[in-house]
Parts: C-alpha cells; sequence; structure tokens
C-alpha cells in the first residue's frame, strides 16, 4: 500500500481533522479493500464503513466518514 502524506495532508485539512487521523483512516480503508471490502454498492458500503468504523474506534480514532 503507497499512501501519498501531501494528499493525507490536504483530506485531513478538508474533513477537519488531525494528518495522523486521515493516515489512519487511510490505511485502515485501504487494507479493507485489500480484504475484500468494497463500497459500490449501497449495501457493500454499509458494510465496509461499519467494519472501518469499528477499527478506527478500536484504535480510539473517531473520525466521520461520509
Amino acid at each position: 500500500m503507497v499512501i501519498s502524506m501531501e494528499r493525507c495532508a490536504e483530506q485531513a485539512a478538508a474533513a477537519g481533522h488531525s494528518i495522523d487521523s486521515e493516515l489512519a483512516l487511510l490505511v485502515v480503508h485501504g487494507t479493507l479493500h485489500l480484504l475484500g471490502y468494497d463500497h459500490d454498492t449501497r449495501a457493500r458500503k454499509v458494510r465496509m464503513w461499519l467494519a472501518q468504523t469499528r477499527a478506527l474506534e478500536s484504535i480510539d480514532i473517531d473520525i466521520s466518514v461520509p
């Protein structure tokens, strides 16, 4: 997995949270994709976002994502 820290910083600023939180989100999100999760349908998005939220909460990161 490759993450652009420049883009990470831009996204963090746009979302109003820290770069560390954005980086955690990107790592979790990317890992879920590698595990076969996707968000191309409503049902799959709900499943992925739930897994993503649980993973972030397990490391004490609370950010809202669309």
